[in-house]
Order: C-alpha cells, then sequence, then structure tokens
C-alpha cells in the first residue's frame, strides 16, 4: 500500500513445500511484512538544500526453508548392512541390520528470521549517493542428531530434530560520489560489510566450558596455543605430558589449558576463524571526453587461513620447501621458525595450532581499464553506430602482509593475472 508517495507498508506471503519433510509437515507458510518512509517528501525537508532525497525502510520476516536440511528422510528410520558375523565355527556368515538413525515425525522446516532497517539518500545536489542497511538473520530450527542428549549405546538411533540456531549480525554501507568538472567526469564509490556471526544454540558436550561452540563465530577455528619449540631433554621432561606421540627437541610446545598435566584435544581453543567478517570494495572513474580510466580494488579484514598442506607439513619421505631452510636444529634453537625435520610421521607438530595460523587481511587491485570510443561524428561516413576499444587487466596485484601464502598454489593450477585488448561495437 502507498499512501500519497510518502508511506508504504507491504505484506508477502508464501506457501512452501518440501519432500524433505515427513508427510503433514510439507507444508510452511514464509510471511513478510516491509515498511518505507520517505523523509525528503516531508515539510520539514522539503526545502532542504542539503537533502535531495531521503528513505527509510524496514523489515521483517520469517522463511521456511529446506535449504538447511542436509539430505532426504532425515525423518524416518534407516538401517543398513553392517559388518558381518559367523556362525557353526565360522562355517557360515550372515550379515546383520543396523540402525543408523531414529524416526522424527515432527520433523520441520528450518527457519531464516530476518530483520533489516535501511536508509538511503541523495546529498548536495545529487553529488553523493548513499545507502545502507543492518540486519539481524537467525537460522533457527537447523536439523541436528543431538547426541549430547542420549547414552553412548543408543546413538545410532538418535533422530534428527530441529534444534541448532546461528545468527549473523552487521551492516553494509554504499557511498558514491560524482562530479564532472567541464569535459572531466569523476566517479568514487565505496561499498563496506560486516558480518559478525554467532553460535546461538548447538547440540554439545565438553567437559570444559572454553571449548563451547556457543557463543563462538560459526566459522571458528579451534586448535592448541603454541609455546615455542622444546629445546632439550629437561624441558620436554618439565613439560606436561603432549598426546601426539613421541617429542624431540625442535618439536612444537603446546600449552596445557585445563591444568591437567597431559596436553590433548581438551586443550584445543578458539585460536582464529575462517572468513574475514569485514569486506570492502572501492572503484574509481574518471573520463575526459570519450577517454575513460576505470579501476577497482576489493579487501578484506579479520579473516585467518591454516599452512596445513605438504609446503609447510613437512616430513617422511615428501619433498622438501624452502621453509625447511629455517628449520630447528642445536645451533639454529634461538632463531628457527620451523620445527624439526623428521624421516617420521610427525603428528605432534602437524596439527591445528596458531603456529600454522595466518591472517587473510588482504587488498587486491582486481581490475584497471583504459578505454577510448570514437566521437560520434567520425563515424557518419561508416557502418558503425559506436566503436570503442579498451585495454584491462584483472588481478593485477594483492598487498598484503602474507601475499606468498596467498599466492601460492598446491597441487593445482596457478594463479593468473590477465590482459585483454577489446573492440566494441554497435551496428
Amino acid at each position: 500500500y502507498n499512501y500519497n508517495h510518502r508511506y508504504w507498508i507491504d505484506f508477502s506471503g508464501s506457501v512452501v513445500n518440501s519432500t524433505k519433510l515427513p508427510e503433514g509437515n510439507r507444508i510452511g507458510f514464509s510471511p513478510t511484512v516491509g515498511l518505507g518512509w520517505l523523509l525528503s517528501a516531508e515539510d520539514f525537508l522539503a526545502g532542504s538544500s542539503m537533502v535531495d532525497h531521503l528513505k527509510l525502510t524496514t523489515s521483517v520476516g520469517i522463511l521456511n526453508t529446506d535449504v538447511l536440511i542436509d539430505g532426504y528422510f532425515l525423518y524416518d528410520n534407516v538401517y543398513t548392512a553392517q559388518n558381518w558375523f559367523a556362525w557353526d565355527d565360522n562355517s557360515y556368515s550372515n550379515q546383520r541390520r543396523g540402525s543408523i538413525q531414529g524416526s522424527n515425525p515432527d520433523l520441520f522446516f528450518a527457519k531464516r528470521k530476518e530483520f533489516n532497517v535501511g536508509v538511503e539518500g541523495s546529498l548536495f545536489n545529487r553529488l553523493l549517493w548513499f545507502e545502507s542497511t543492518f540486519f539481524i538473520t537467525q537460522l533457527d530450527d537447523i536439523p541436528t542428531q543431538r547426541f549430547s542428549q542420549y547414552p553412548n549405546y543408543f546413538s545410532t538411533f538418535v533422530p534428527y530434530t530441529n534444534y541448532n540456531c546461528n545468527q549473523y549480525t552487521g551492516f553494509d554501507l554504499l557511498l558514491n560520489i560524482k562530479r564532472s568538472i567541464g569535459q572531466t567526469r569523476l566517479n568514487l564509490g565505496v561499498n563496506t560489510t560486516f558480518v559478525n556471526s554467532e553460535i546461538k544454540r548447538i547440540d554439545e558436550l565438553y567437559s570444559d566450558s572454553y571449548q563451547n561452540r556457543t557463543g563462538k563465530p560459526v566459522d571458528a577455528i579451534f586448535g592448541l596455543e603454541s609455546d615455542g619449540f622444546f629445546m632439550n631433554a629437561t624441558d620436554i621432561a618439565n613439560h606436561p605430558m603432549q598426546a601426539f606421540g613421541n617429542v624431540a627437541p625442535g618439536d612444537i610446545k603446546y600449552l596445557d589449558q585445563n591444568k591437567d598435566n597431559v596436553i590433548n584435544e581438551r586443550d584445543e581453543v578458539m585460536i582464529g576463524r575462517w572468513i574475514a567478517p569485514f569486506n570492502y570494495a572501492l572503484n574509481f572513474s574518471i573520463s575526459y571526453k570519450n577517454l575513460t580510466l576505470f579501476a577497482q580494488g576489493t579487501g578484506s579484514v579479520g579473516g585467518n587461513g591454516m599452512r596445513t598442506n605438504d609446503y609447510y607439513w613437512v616430513d617422511g619421505d615428501k619433498k622438501y620447501s624452502d621453509v625447511v631452510l629455517d628449520r630447528w636444529t642445536p645451533s639454529t634453537s634461538n632463531t628457527a621458525t620451523h620445527p624439526r625435520l623428521s624421516s617420521l610421521q610427525n603428528s605432534n607438530n602437524h596439527r591445528y595450532s596458531d603456529f600454522w595460523i595466518y591472517s587473510t587481511n588482504r587488498f587486491d587491485i582486481r581490475k584497471v581499464q583504459v578505454s577510448y570510443d570514437l566521437p560520434a561524428n567520425a563515424l557518419r561516413t561508416t557502418f558503425f553506430r559506436e566503436l570503442g576499444v579498451y585495454v584491462m587487466g584483472t588481478n593485477l596485484i594483492t598487498l598484503s602482509k602474507n601475499k606468498d601464502i596467498l599466492d601460492l598454489n598446491i597441487g593445482t593450477a596457478p594463479q593468473f593475472r590477465y590482459f585483454i585488448l577489446g573492440i566494441r561495437s554497435n551496428f
């Protein structure tokens, strides 16, 4: 409903169906409501010399979805062939049938709950255009097997239930400046997005509360906290036992988080996050008559990666990379940046820990293009309506503290830069 092109209200609803759900629960109704208010049409802003356009919007909705339901027949009892059993002194054998999951005839859609508040506007005689939205998105009732609610001997009969919940909170912002000075046209744009994720509810059962995933980012990385290298046998003897195989001088030391004098998986804590929460993009163009220069860059801040491939995790008969030049030896014990080498598999060193983590903060010049369009009067005697040429380069430059790591591909094709010369025409 639109009143006087100043106030808007919109109600929408959809009826969805999914064969991933049991009969009787396969249909769901998804309602959404949106409101809009054009402030620049109000009397107190109608004569403003600064504000050209200003609009506020908000919306809320609950969307039923089966995208978060990972498979079919999760609502049903599922059995499969498992193992063999022998009888009559191993003269005969048969397969047995075993349960994989129990049934839940009440399994229903997962829900995507959305809340948005936005503003858009134009200022200073359309010099500056801006858009911004604050949002909260909650993915609720995600099906999971709640093993923490049942004893181990009942684990193969645990049904899927609507339980897990993840929340994403953030904002996006767009700013665009346009200005013309004579025959020169300038354009500068900025796009930013910040998203913070949080696990609101998940089936879990840890002995130590610091390992709980609830309250932490959805993309959290868990691992051990390192504390340098073992220097000698005395250092090893005075340190809590590390339960990842035999250790020797030059191996990574880990912190004992729960102070039980044994370092194992119970000592893993959050050490980073996979996905950068803050992303941004810049674009710039300048045109003079028929000549245009365009450049675009993108960046991200706050994400992490793990150096876990064979280039960094070197042991046994794997080929050496240049990182082993700085390996630990008795003579380099104070300067080494890589653990000792071993002709055997080294499960103590090669596991998730903050020793191998790195920042993925980066800024990339994604695209630069120079184009020239022939003037219309130069095409009057030809069959072309428009004719132009351009030179473009993509993936040109990466600026990052860890550029060498980000640019490295192992076991796959290398990363490429592209240079293109083209002609654009319209007949």
